[in-house]
């Protein structure tokens, strides 16, 4: 027996291999997808769960794989301020928005979950989930906030200069703040930069058109008298929810667009 085991020992050492190899991948597809999981976790941390109410547009496209909402019309805004209760009117401007390094390197390249996230500050530091350890926030048009991990890879701190590439192109912007990314409020390996509400309609090219509008109530508003007078004043296709509801549709949308990612995953895993 010993002899035929002898004679067979290149076939026991590919099937050896094979074996190893595969338990090799099944072991890197989980963590994979578990660290898809996790970025998608991060991403739907910095929703509008701290806002009392979200202004959201319908859902424009649905697919298996992707579910798209329209943009809010920013002129919205204006016409919800003088309702009673409403105390802060915060609209939510979001895109894609590489940051630049002072060597000309992009920063942070797109991944599956990584990836350029850019954003305005929101207009009450109760609506941001996010956390400076150096500087603050931007206070106009020149500056930008950056997060931690891309301000240690690019060897960037408070005053000194970055680029910031949009839907309007590339633009030079001083670094007013670092926000911590110790604790979640990004993907692992994500950059963010956060403009002011301006500055962001420009470099974004959302002049009109906001992704939500968060609401702040007063304190001892009633929010469902309140939802209710902004939901008289919407356009046809927009809604008003709680901020709770306004997170969970985030996190379905995100989840709807990683499907396919998934099932990709759990398909070569199957294999494997």
């Amino acid at each position: 027996m010993l002899s035929a085991l002898l004679r067979q020992r290149r076939r026991l050492l590919l099937a050896t291999i094979a074996i190893a190899l595969s338990v090799g991948y099944l072991a890197g597809a989980l963590n994979l997808l578990d660290r898809v999981g996790q970025g998608l976790d991060a991403l739907s941390s910095s929703s509008s769960a701290s806002a009392d109410l979200v202004i959201e547009g319908g859902i424009a496209y649905e697919s298996p794989t992707e579910q798209v909402r329209r943009l809010v019309p920013s002129i919205i805004e204006q016409s919800i301020g003088d309702i009673g209760g409403v105390a802060v009117v915060s609209p939510r401007i979001e895109d894609t928005a590489p940051l630049v390094g002072p060597d000309g390197k992009t920063l942070v390249p797109l991944g599956l979950t990584e990836q350029p996230i850019g954003a305005n500050y929101p207009a009450d530091d109760r609506l941001s989930p996010f956390r400076f350890v150096k500087g603050g926030p931007p206070t106009d048009s020149s500056h930008v906030a950056i997060d931690e991990r891309s301000a240690t890879a690019g060897g960037v701190g408070v005053g000194d200069h970055v680029i910031v590439v949009g839907r309007a192109g590339a633009a030079p912007y001083t670094v007013s703040g670092i926000v911590g990314t110790s604790g979640g409020g990004l993907p692992p390996g994500s950059s963010l930069a956060l403009l002011t509400t301006p500055e962001a309609r420009v470099r974004f090219d959302r002049p009109t058109d906001d992704n939500t509008i968060d609401v702040l109530l007063e304190p001892g508003a009633d929010r469902a008298h309140v939802q209710a007078q902004i939901a008289q004043r919407l356009p046809a296709g927009i809604d008003v929810v709680d901020g709770a509801t306004g997170a969970q549709h985030r996190q379905d949308s995100l989840d709807r667009s990683f499907a396919l990612v998934r099932a990709l995953i759990l398909g070569f895993a199957g294999l494997a």
